[in-house]
C-alpha cells in the first residue's frame, strides 16, 4: 500500500505525524499543567485563603475578647479606655471584612450557612457590646463587675460566633480534605493519561517508522540483489516492480537495462555464430584457393615452357623474315637493274632501227 506513494511523501507523512504527536503531547502537557494550575488556584482561593481568613477572624474575635477584659480592667483611665474602644472597633471592622472574604470564597452551602450565622452573632455582639462600652467610657459603669454583668449578653453572642466559627473551620478542613483527594485523583488521572498518551504515541511512532523503513529497505534490498545477480552475468533473474515510488522506478529501469543487456548479448552471440560460420567458409575457401594456386602454378610452369619454345620459334621466324627481306631487297635491286638494262636495250634497238 505504501509503495503507491513516493519515499518523499512517506517520509513527509511520517515526520508530520511525529510532529503532530509531539504537538499533541505538548498540548496535553500544557492542558495538564493548566488544569493543575487551575486546581491549585481554586484550592488556594477556596481553601487556603479561606482558612487563612478564618484564622485571622478567630484572632480578631480573641482580640475583641481581650479588649473587653482590658477595658474592664482600665475603668477609670479615660485615655486607655478610648484607645481600647478604638482598637475594639477596628477588630470588629476587620472581623466583618474577613467574614465577607470567607463567604465569597466558600462554595459549600452548609459552610455558607454557618458563616451567615457567625455574621448574625457578631452583629448581635456589636449591638450588645457597643452601648456597654459607651457607658464605661462615659463613666456610667464604674467597676469591672458591673461591666462584666452588662456584657454577659454580648459575650454569649461572641461565644456562639466562636463556636460556629470552629464548626465552620472544621467544615472547611473537611472540604480541604475532599479537595485534596480530588486533586490527588486528578493528578493520578492526568499522570496516567499523559503516560498512556506517551505510550500510545511511542507505539504509533515506532509502528509508523517500522512500516515506512520496511517499505523502503526491503525493495532496496531486492533491488541490490537483482543488480548483483545481473552484474554476475545472470540475465535470467527476474524482478517485479511494485508501486510507483522512486524504488519502483529504479527497479523498472534495472529491468529495462537487463532486457537491453539480454538483447545485446543475443546479438553478440548471433554475430559470433555468424563470424564462426564465416571463418569456417573462409578456411574452406583458403584450402580451395591453395589447391587452385598450386594448379595455376603448374599451368604457369607449362606456359613458361611453351613461351620459351614460342620465343625460340619467333626468333627463328624473325631471322627467316630478315633473310627474306634481304632476298627481296636483292631481288628488287636486280629487277631495277634489269629494267635499266631493258631500257638500254630498247633504246639501243630504237637507235638501230633508226
Amino acid at each position: 500500500m505504501l509503495r503507491r506513494f513516493t519515499i518523499q511523501t512517506r517520509l513527509t507523512v511520517a515526520f508530520s505525524a511525529l510532529a503532530l504527536l509531539v504537538a499533541l503531547l505538548s498540548a496535553a502537557a500544557w492542558l495538564t499543567s493548566r488544569l493543575q494550575n487551575q486546581s491549585v488556584n481554586r484550592f488556594n482561593h477556596h481553601v487556603v485563603l479561606s482558612m487563612k481568613s478564618a484564622d485571622e477572624l478567630w484572632v480578631a474575635m480573641l482580640s475583641s475578647r481581650n479588649h473587653e477584659k482590658d477595658m474592664l480592667l482600665s475603668i477609670g483611665d479615660m485615655q486607655a479606655l478610648q484607645a481600647l474602644r478604638a482598637d475594639w472597633k477596628q477588630d470588629q471592622e476587620r472581623a466583618i471584612a474577613l467574614l465577607d472574604d470567607i463567604t465569597a470564597r466558600v462554595i459549600d452551602d452548609t459552610t455558607i450557612g454557618r458563616l451567615k450565622q457567625i455574621g448574625s452573632e457578631l452583629k448581635a455582639y456589636r449591638e450588645a457590646a457597643a452601648p456597654v462600652f459607651d457607658q464605661i467610657v462615659a463613666g456610667t459603669i464604674g467597676d469591672s463587675l458591673s461591666g462584666r454583668q452588662a456584657l454577659q449578653a454580648a459575650a454569649g453572642h461572641l461565644g456562639r460566633a466562636e463556636a460556629t466559627l470552629l464548626e465552620a473551620r472544621g467544615a472547611v478542613a473537611y472540604f480541604t480534605g475532599v479537595v485534596m483527594d480530588k486533586l490527588n485523583g486528578l493528578y493520578v488521572v492526568i499522570t496516567w493519561a499523559v503516560v498512556a498518551a506517551l505510550v500510545v504515541s511511542i507505539a504509533l511512532v515506532a509502528a509508523l517508522a517500522w512500516r515506512v523503513s520496511r517499505s523502503i529497505v526491503l525493495p532496496l534490498r531486492e533491488t541490490g540483489d537483482f543488480a548483483a545477480r545481473v552484474g554476475a552475468g545472470d540475465l535470467t533473474t527476474s524482478l517485479q516492480p511494485v508501486g510507483s515510488d522512486e524504488v519502483a522506478r529504479l527497479q523498472g529501469g534495472l529491468v529495462v537495462m537487463r532486457d537491453a543487456l539480454r538483447a545485446t548479448v543475443s546479438q553478440v552471440r548471433q554475430a559470433t555464430d555468424n563470424i564462426t560460420n564465416a571463418s569456417t567458409e573462409i578456411a574452406s575457401g583458403n584450402l580451395d584457393l591453395s589447391s587452385r594456386t598450386e594448379e595455376a602454378a603448374s599451368s604457369l610452369q607449362q606456359t613458361a615452357s611453351s613461351m620459351e619454345q614460342l620465343t625460340s620459334t619467333v626468333k627463328q621466324s624473325a631471322d627467316a623474315a630478315r633473310q627474306a627481306n634481304q632476298l627481296a631487297s636483292s631481288a628488287s635491286s636486280v629487277a631495277s637493274r634489269g629494267g635499266q638494262v631493258v631500257s638500254q636495250v630498247v633504246a639501243t634497238m630504237d637507235e638501230i632501227n633508226t
